[in-house]
Parts: C-alpha cells; structure tokens; sequence
C-alpha cells in the first residue's frame, strides 16, 4: 500500500496507543522522548488513550517541558486516521496479549517498533522481520531505533511497505479462514480417531 506518510505539515508523529496505565509504560516512553527530542525538533510524541494515569502523564509532560511536543489526546473513534497521520507507529507495553493496535498500525503501512514481550509483537512481526523488535524494556534500545527510524525516512518506508504486506498476506480475511478450517479439520480428525 502505497500512502503519504505522517501529517504533511512539516512535524512527523511519534503515535502510541493504549489504555492510560503502568503496563502500557507511557511514562518511560515519555522519558524516552525527551532526550529524543533535544535533537529532533520537528517531531512531537502523540499518545492516544485513556485512563487512571492521564493526569500523572500531562503532569510529566508539563515537568519536562514537553507541552506542546508530547499529546496525551484522549479516546478516539477514529484511531486509524491518526495512525494514517503517523510517521512511526510505537508499543512499548510490558505485557500483551494480541496488540490490535500493532497489527493495525502495520497493515496501515505504518513503519513500527514493538517491545517484545511476552505474546504477540513477535508473531505478528514475524519475529522482528516485518517491523522493529526490541527486547522487552530495554530503553536504551528502543532509543537508538527510533533515532534510526528517524533519521531515515527510507528505512521508515521500507519497514511500511514490508509491514502492510506480511500483515495482509498472513492475516487476511482468508487467511484466517482456511486456518479455522484446518483446525476444524483436525479436530474432527482427533474425534473420530476416538
């Protein structure tokens, strides 16, 4: 899928999603983006979601002087038109399931990092082939990709395209469907061996 990447308004977004608490880690991603941001003026970190921590966030933020530069936005209906708007895609969370929002993200075209934690990043990315993995809380890691990524908008574009293409080849619609139906397959396979 081929897309204009990020706002177009001369400042590129850093986007996270997720509901507002300490496993998500917005906090150390904030922390993350203010030694980024002495050095890479024009990009601003967007953070949508809501939750018990909203308030310890936008204090954070005010404390680092970030107002202006880091977004705490709320809830929002349209959570793939601000993923459109995004020039990187991050998740930073300690502990997933199955993070929609990364498989989202990707299938958007939106070049994107993952903590790789436990269940999740590292299936849907393919075990850091069609995205950017990082071992889980290493900081100082996600860091220096996400410098990487930004400095390189062809790296950005390349991880994009790669992203949405293993997305939708391996989680699309009939993808999922004949998976189901090998399952059903072998389940009626094992009943009937019975």
């Amino acid at each position: 899928m081929d897309r204009q990447v990020g706002s177009g308004a001369g400042r590129h977004r850093l986007l996270a999603c997720g509901r507002l608490v300490p496993e998500k880690q917005f906090r150390e991603l904030i922390d993350v983006f203010a030694r980024i941001s002495q050095e890479r003026a024009d990009w601003d970190l967007w953070i949508w979601g809501d939750g018990p921590e909203e308030a310890e966030l936008r204090r954070k933020v005010e404390s680092l002087g970030l107002s202006g530069r880091v977004f705490i936005q709320g809830r929002t209906d349209n959570i793939w038109g601000e993923m459109l708007r995004a020039d990187i895609y991050v998740l930073v969370s300690a502990l997933e399931g199955f993070p929609n929002s990364l498989l989202e993200a990707m299938a958007l075209g939106v070049p994107s990092v993952a903590f790789d934690c436990d269940f999740g990043p590292r299936e849907i990315t393919d075990e850091g082939k069609d995205a950017m993995l990082v071992p889980a809380n290493d900081w100082p890691a996600l860091e220096n990709v996400l410098r990487e990524l930004i400095d390189s908008p062809a790296i950005r574009s390349a991880i994009g395209k790669k992203g949405a293409a293993a997305v939708r080849e391996r989680f699309s619609l009939d993808q999922v469907l004949q998976r189901w139906e090998t399952l059903f397959d072998v389940m009626t396979s094992l009943r009937e061996a019975r």
